[in-house]
């Protein structure tokens, strides 16, 4: 599940499946995590964790729900002393992305782009 943790016992173990929150609005994603995942977070061994500041990454940040949790078991139960969280992408706001794509032309009057960037990336087929 974390693929950077290179210890013998993991920092951080899911214990059972939970549901994605991904497309769920903000409050069902709030009762999702509060009732679902956190129960779910279990800090093995305290002494990988104790006293340490923790770097947790995410893929996808969309409101914050996975990492407040995964912050949440690493500070109380595994008593880490700081949790940061470092996201890869976050989702757009929805009003922003709305306004956005409203005012965006449409692709389908979009002149083509022609010249190398019609050409196959590495590993394409072409």
């Amino acid at each position: 599940m974390w693929p950077f943790d290179t210890g013998a016992v993991p920092a951080l173990i899911k214990t059972r499946p939970t549901p994605r929150l991904a497309w769920l609005g903000h409050r069902e994603r709030r009762r999702v995590a509060e009732e679902w995942l956190r129960p779910a977070l279990h800090v093995p061994d305290r002494g990988r964790t104790a006293g340490s500041r923790i770097l947790v990454v995410d893929d996808v940040f969309t409101d914050g729900r996975t990492l407040d949790e995964v912050a949440r078991a690493l500070r109380l139960q595994g008593g880490a002393r700081e949790v940061c969280g470092l996201a890869v992408c976050r989702q757009p706001w929805r009003a922003h992305a709305a306004a956005t794509a409203a005012a965006l032309p449409s692709r389908a009057v979009d002149p083509p782009v022609t010249g190398p960037l019609d050409a196959p990336w590495p590993g394409q087929p072409s």
